[in-house]
């Protein structure tokens, strides 16, 4: 016959499994939780590294463009064209921009504006 006192041990033995399973369990998760944040932070890194890399490509091209058509070629600089090629330069080096394009901006600031009316 299964008295009360048996049957609060019988429950006691079959709870202790079932906890410890649900910790192991929880346990587990937690951690692939953070393994996976981990792997999406490294991922974003990663991404937001080749977006600096290539905007700071695209950034050196256009101020040796702008060099090329300014200083090489002669053409006309308007004031206009010298807000851009100053805001190209400044985010160039934002990202980390070298002496090179330093050079090329002021050797494009030296030519004379011209009023374009």
């Amino acid at each position: 016959m299964l008295t009360i006192a048996n049957a609060i041990t019988l429950a006691g033995w079959l709870a202790v499994p079932v906890c410890s399973g649900l910790v192991v369990a929880l346990r587990d998760q937690r951690r692939r939780t953070r393994e996976a944040q981990a792997q999406l932070a490294r991922e974003e890194d990663e991404h937001r590294r080749l977006v600096d890399k290539g905007m700071k490509v695209l950034l050196r091209r256009e101020l040796v463009d702008a060099y090329r058509d300014h200083v090489s070629d002669g053409m006309p600089l308007t004031v206009e064209r010298m807000h851009e090629i100053t805001e190209v330069h400044a985010a160039y080096n934002g990202f980390g921009g070298n002496g090179t394009g330093d050079a090329m901006y002021e050797a494009i600031c030296d030519r004379q504006i011209h009023i374009v009316k």
